[in-house]
């Protein structure tokens, strides 16, 4: 039941909904109301809540989980990117909750029982590992923020300068926030999700939204805060801005300057600012421009990426460009899982690829958070054979984004004004390409080596081939010559034979052969093979048809004493001499493991399937 008040200071009605709120902020004068045990208390006035142009307000109403909510109260925090909010949740059925509110990106959290073992945050940073309340969690950001101000009714006491320092974390499609804000030792637990705004089924949204009305709306005008020219601020949440006259970036809420960029380091997008563009029937506005390059063993590698603000709903995705290859990008609400140095991300393995650490050179345009010239970012990527997986780290927080080749004729098909050579090669990522690429072939490099070292290996311990036997046997029809036997040969280990037959001396004539091995201390024998020579000429004389030379093979052959015995079964009635020999290859078991030079290349070929698959679709986009 809502318990009512009036404020002391200019006697305007005060509503607290909840039953766990116990702070208020007067919507008139904003004082700020303390309730403990029926008492109201003037803590006093509460600062002014910095412009953000949020589409949320107290009284919005939305549905989650089949619940309908009241937004009842916020938070709003300053960090050194910029502002967020905290917007608390009242439930029909009086649960409470909290909508984190950052750069477009929405995520619902829970109050929970506060666990056991949990880290100080002074120990804490992006990228540690740690279980809590039977959870593996990843830690994702580490923030010292400050309160800038408050509204509505919260849970707890606060105002302007409350420090709020923070852990971020993530399982998953799961997070979590840990907030040391009360107790160092004891932090508040909140574990929820990432939400889409729209899924929500918001009523009551707030329509003042002072110089600014979306993608195609009017602007907020301000000045560069090192050459003054005019700059136009048109997105929600943009908290930097690049001057495409001097280069300078400015800040949007102080409007002082962050950073200065060198006149010779200007670079012009391919894709103007401003434009509007179709991708898989969502419209997206290029509102930002950033050049990049990192430096690996040496090698400078440049990209661009280019910031895409969804059209008509909140949200960003990115559009990057590396040696006129393209990805369409975005940032990953849910944590890839760990598969030894590999990662799975949406069911697909990522193989790790390369580490660098990228800078910015040249910012143009509107950016959601302080973007500074000479900006280090801590960058590791992994491959598939269809996207790039990247995960970008800094002394705060690790960000991961997947990205998605795209053709360059869909990039210029997209934008009409891009200034894209279409057909002289496709698109790939920044983490793509040439030295992205370099430890998957320096592995397959080392593979290949190690395999053709193995075959050299097998090759001259037990692939040398050398006579066992011979059979010469007249093939002109006779009683005394319809089986021959060679001399008896030795085998000391396992083998595969092969029996080599050659009737050379055909002249329009055939001979059908039965060859088999007999072992003399058992008895026993391999199944008999029957070989068919030929050799016919044309009617006309012109040509002849002939299969004068046959093979026979027998596999896995026991060591023994062996004879070859060859059988004439028909044909042949003018031949003189045929001729067999038989020669070891190996045992069965190293020519299975590629004693051949046909094994070898099919070997090498399945290791170079993967880098080729990879190269084959770089060259493509």
């Amino acid at each position: 039941m809502a318990r009512m008040a009036n404020c002391p200071s200019c006697g305007a009605p005060v509503r607290l909904r909840s039953a766990v709120s116990v702070l208020a902020v007067c919507e008139y004068c904003r004082a700020t109301l303390l309730d403990l045990d029926g008492k109201i208390e003037n803590l006093g006035k509460m600062a002014e809540l910095a412009e953000d142009r949020s589409r949320l307000r107290v009284d919005a109403q939305g549905v989650y989980g089949g619940r309908c909510f009241t937004v009842v109260g916020r938070i709003q925090l300053q960090y050194e990117a910029g502002l967020w909010n905290e917007w608390f949740l009242l439930f029909d059925d009086a649960g409470a909750g909290w909508l984190s509110e950052a750069g477009g990106a929405y995520a619902l959290t829970f109050p929970c029982a506060s666990p056991t073992g949990s880290p100080a945050f002074s120990a804490v940073r992006p990228g540690n590992e740690f279980v809590l309340a039977g959870t593996a969690w990843t830690v994702s950001n580490v923030e010292r923020a400050v309160c800038v101000a408050g509204e509505g009714e919260l849970p707890f006491r606060v105002g302007g300068g409350y420090p709020a320092p923070v852990v971020d974390l993530r399982a998953g499609k799961r997070l979590a926030t840990l907030d040391y804000s009360d107790d160092a030792a004891n932090p508040l637990f909140f574990v929820g999700e990432a939400v889409d705004f729209a899924s929500l089924q918001w009523r009551n949204l707030r329509e003042d939204i002072p110089g600014f009305t979306g993608a195609t709306g009017r602007a907020k005008g301000l000045n560069c805060a090192q050459c003054g020219a005019p700059l136009e601020l048109k997105h929600e949440g943009v908290l930097s801005i690049g001057c495409a006259h001097c280069g300078a970036i400015t800040d949007t809420e102080t409007e002082k300057l962050i950073s200065r960029i060198e006149a010779s380091r200007k670079v012009e997008p391919l894709i103007p600012i401003g434009e509007i563009g179709m991708f898989r029937g969502e419209k997206l506005e290029v509102i930002g421009f950033m050049a990049r390059h990192s430096l690996e063993e040496g090698e400078r590698e440049d990209w661009h990426e280019y910031l895409l603000a969804r059209v008509g709903k909140p949200g960003y995705r990115w559009l990057t460009c590396y040696n006129t290859r393209w990805s369409l990008v975005d940032v990953l609400e849910e944590l890839p899982a760990r598969a030894g140095a590999a990662v799975v991300c949406r069911g697909q393995k990522f193989e790790r690829s390369a580490s660098y650490t990228g800078y910015v050179d040249y910012v143009l345009g509107e950016f959601t958070w302080r973007v500074r010239v000479g900006e280090e970012v801590f960058i590791t990527d992994y491959v598939s054979l269809s996207s790039t997986l990247s995960a970008e780290r800094t002394g705060k927080e690790i960000t991961w984004s997947l990205a998605e080749p795209i053709p360059a004729r869909d990039v210029k098909a997209a934008f009409s004004r891009a200034r894209i050579e279409v057909g002289l090669g496709g698109q790939r990522s920044a983490a793509q390409g040439g030295a992205r690429y370099r430890p998957m072939w320096l592995h397959f490099g080392v593979l290949a080596a190690i395999l053709a070292l193995l075959q050299v290996i097998f090759v001259l311990s037990f692939g040398n081939a050398r006579d066992l036997a011979s059979v010469d046997m007249p093939l002109i029809p006779s009683a005394d010559f319809t089986t021959s036997l060679s001399k008896p040969f030795s085998l000391d280990h396992s083998a595969s034979l092969e029996v080599d037959i050659r009737a050379e001396a055909l002249d329009d004539d055939w001979i059908e052969l039965g060859i088999s091995l007999v072992e003399e201390d058992s008895g026993r024998s391999t199944p008999r093979q029957k070989v068919t020579l030929s050799r016919y000429a044309t009617l006309d004389g012109a040509a002849e048809v002939s299969r004068l030379v046959r093979r026979a093979v027998f596999d896995s052959v026991p060591a023994g004493h062996w004879r070859l015995v060859v059988e004439r079964i028909g044909g042949a009635a003018s031949l003189k001499v045929a001729y067999s020999d038989i020669r070891s290859t190996s045992s069965l078991a190293v020519r299975r493991r590629g004693v051949l030079w046909s094994n070898f290349f099919a070997c090498l070929f399945v290791l170079a399937a993967w880098p080729l698959a990879v190269l084959a679709r770089w060259r493509v986009w």
